[in-house]
């Protein structure tokens, strides 16, 4: 992205492996970028019928002329997803019973979350121009302190960060909450109090999370809670290992929840069988051929 920064608009968008994003998001943030972005020369080259490009730009969000050097986007909504393997008590539930975990739903309005933030940076500006915050202070900070504008008058009428929301959609992006997060948010978490919706909007939840908007997998859902039942020590192991490592999260929290993991799993099935304990004796490797050929 650096190499074209120079004449070229760049955004760039992070999104963990274990998080999702809506299918509809990166074209919102496109959209939105154009608006911010482009001179009316540009727009009037954008908008021509030479140019295949379907976006609407007529509704321009700085009229007074001045556009920012870079910009900063954040998801408003977003679900959470908590894995219950626990709820998987053998591989015919994982393949049959409508086992999917928790969801819940989270609204912020001052705070940015990881997955779906987004850096615009406009043609012409430098990486080191940018300011660069922890992703929980992220939006108070630019709010203070943005200066993404070249007029100083325009920037005090305009901020340099946005939450976004759809209105067809009220979660533009779900994150997991399981043994394979870095962060291990709630994953010991007692659900009836974490989990703040009612068990009627979960279920409308889970609906909207397999709709066109998410296209989730209820079965293939199902089969990841029971597969992190089935290895949560190994599961558990690695991402010990991986705890303070160059580029991941360092939080003595973390390393304690995934020890206490192990160290109950390990008492739990200490000389007995692992499968004889789970009450099932069957081939790992054909059950999940079975669910992705027939799902």
């Amino acid at each position: 992205a650096q190499r074209v920064e120079a004449d070229r608009i760049v955004l760039e968008t992070r999104l963990d492996a274990d998080d999702g994003l809506a299918t509809e998001y990166l074209s919102m943030l496109q959209k939105d970028a154009l608006k911010l972005f482009l001179s009316e020369q540009d727009k009037k080259i954008w908008g021509s019928s030479n140019m295949k490009v379907n976006y609407d730009i007529s509704v321009d969000d700085n009229s007074d002329g001045d556009r920012p050097k870079w910009f900063y986007w954040c998801v408003r909504s977003h679900g959470e997803w908590f894995a219950d393997p626990y709820a998987v008590k053998n591989d015919e539930d994982a393949l049959n019973a409508r086992v999917l975990g928790h969801v819940n739903v989270v609204t912020h309005k001052k705070e940015c979350v990881t997955p779906g933030l987004t850096v615009g940076f406009n043609k012409g500006t430098n990486y080191e121009e940018v300011p660069q915050y922890a992703h929980i202070l992220l939006y108070k900070k630019i709010v203070a302190d943005g200066n993404c504008f070249e007029d100083s008058s325009t920037q005090k009428k305009k901020k340099c960060v946005k939450l976004l929301e759809s209105p067809v959609n009220p979660i533009l992006a779900i994150r997991s909450r399981t043994p394979t997060s870095a962060g291990m948010k709630d994953i010991l978490a007692d659900f009836s109090k974490s989990i703040k919706i009612s068990r009627q909007l979960q279920k409308k939840t889970w609906l909207h999370l397999q709709s066109s908007h998410f296209m989730i997998s209820a079965i293939k859902v199902k089969f990841i809670q029971y597969y992190i039942r089935e290895n949560l020590v190994e599961i558990a192991k690695e991402n010990l290992k991986g705890q303070c490592t160059d580029g991941h999260s360092c939080k003595l929290s973390s390393k304690e929840t995934l020890q206490r993991i192990m160290e109950m799993e390990e008492q739990k099935h200490e000389g007995s069988n692992k499968h004889d304990v789970l009450g099932t004796s069957f081939d790992m490797r054909s059950r999940t051929n079975k669910l992705l050929k027939t799902h």
